[in-house]
């Protein structure tokens, strides 16, 4: 794997994920070989790694130190599920980066309007489950681009909010502690 080019170990990487594929042998050369070449990765990239490792419960620390690095660079030519996923797969992982949730933070909020229900949820998810309340602006930002989706959605796919409202209640809770 370590001659494979970008594409080939994004995809791999992917495969493992989709197909459930746990064998530690080549989940491990897969990421020191794309821990090498994170460089090279564009925020998509970045976001599928982290996704497939976080689906696996691959708790790979290297990978996700050198992605958390090199993301902050890359995350703004990301669309919206590339920030989502990023921040699902750390928050997944409890894998704690303040620069790299900051970074996220802030692109998210530059593209809120970008945001479908699923991204909504999980950025939320993300940002109460790793506590960056800091970043309370943002959670309000996703709720209220969520309420502008619900409003439009005739479909009624409510299992998609789950994570949403889970993240809610929490800042509502937390909010009502702080009153206390």
């Amino acid at each position: 794997m370590r001659y494979w080019d970008v594409q080939e170990l994004v995809n791999t990487a992917w495969a493992f994920a989709k197909t459930g594929f746990h064998n530690q042998v080549p989940t491990e050369e897969a990421a020191v070989a794309s821990a090498s070449r994170l460089h090279q990765y564009v925020a998509r990239d970045l976001a599928n790694t982290a996704w497939a490792f976080a689906t696996l419960v691959i708790v790979n620390r290297p990978l996700l130190s050198a992605i958390a690095a090199e993301a902050p660079r890359k995350i703004h030519t990301g669309d919206s599920q590339a920030i989502s996923n990023i921040a699902w797969a750390f928050a997944t992982c409890l894998f704690d980066n303040k620069p790299l949730m900051d970074a996220l933070a802030t692109t998210a909020m530059s593209r809120i309007d970008d945001f479908d229900e699923q991204g909504c949820a999980t950025t939320a998810f993300a940002f109460a489950t790793l506590q960056y309340w800091q970043h309370e602006p943002l959670i309000n930002a996703l709720a209220a681009r969520a309420i502008t989706i619900m409003r439009e959605d005739t479909t009624s796919r409510t299992p998609q909010y789950r994570h949403l409202l889970d993240a809610l209640a929490f800042l509502v809770e937390r909010n009502l502690h702080q009153i206390d």
